[in-house]
C-alpha cells in the first residue's frame, strides 16, 4: 500500500511540474470574522462573456459572522478579470460608505487587486485607473479601511452574489439576509 501510495505521489509530482506549472496541495480556507468593531466585507467578480455582463457581490458581516448587508450588481460589458475584481473592490467602498459603515476590511480572491490597493499602487491603464479611484475614495473613511486576501473558498458567499448578477437587471440589495442561493456557503463559514 505504501508503494502505491508513494509512486501516486510521484506521479502527482510529474504531472504538477508538467510544462513549469507547479501545483501545491493547501487545506480548505475558512472565512475569518473580523476584529471586534470592524466590519469585513467580502467582495467578487464574475465574468460572463456569453452574456456580454459581469457581475459584482458583496457580503457584509460583523465581527460574529452575522450578516448585515448583501449586494449583487449586474455591468453590461466585458473587462479583463483584474479589471472586473478592482470594480467589485470599488462597489464595495461605495456599499460601505451607503451603509455608513467607516471601519471596514475588505477582502477578495484576487491578489493582484489586493497587493495594489496595499502597496497604494496607481498604474496608467485601466486597472490602475480603478485602484487610484478606490485609493481617492478611502479619504472619506479617515484611514479605518484595510484590504486582505483570501482564496475562493474563503470568498464563496461573494462569489455566489457575483454570479447570482447575471440573471438580474441591475441592483439587488439585502439587508441583515442572506440570500437563499448563498445561505448554505454562508452557514458553512459560520461552522467551526
Amino acid at each position: 500500500m505504501a508503494t502505491h501510495a508513494n509512486n501516486f505521489q510521484s506521479g502527482l509530482a510529474t504531472v504538477n511540474s508538467f510544462r513549469g506549472c507547479t501545483v501545491s496541495a493547501r487545506a480548505r480556507v475558512k472565512w475569518c470574522p473580523p476584529n471586534p468593531g470592524i466590519f469585513k466585507i467580502n467582495v467578487d467578480g464574475a465574468l460572463f462573456v456569453e452574456d456580454n455582463c459581469v457581475g459584482l457581490g458583496a457580503m457584509v458581516r460583523d465581527c460574529e459572522g452575522q450578516a448585515i448587508a448583501a449586494r449583487s450588481k449586474k455591468i453590461i460589458g466585458t473587462f479583463p478579470a483584474t479589471v472586473v475584481e478592482a470594480t467589485a473592490m470599488r462597489f464595495a467602498i461605495g456599499f460601505a460608505r451607503d451603509l455608513g459603515l467607516w471601519t471596514v476590511e475588505l477582502e477578495g480572491d484576487c491578489m493582484e487587486v489586493v497587493n495594489a490597493l496595499k502597496a497604494k499602487e496607481v498604474l496608467l491603464n485601466p486597472l490602475g485607473l480603478i485602484i487610484d479611484d478606490i485609493l481617492s475614495a478611502l479619504v472619506q473613511f479617515h484611514g479605518g479601511v484595510s484590504f486582505s486576501h483570501t482564496y475562493r473558498d474563503g470568498n464563496a458567499v461573494a462569489h455566489g452574489l457575483a454570479k447570482h448578477a447575471q440573471y438580474i437587471k441591475d441592483l439587488c440589495v439585502w439587508i441583515e439576509d442572506v440570500p437563499e442561493f448563498v445561505r448554505d456557503c454562508f452557514v458553512v463559514d459560520l461552522g467551526s
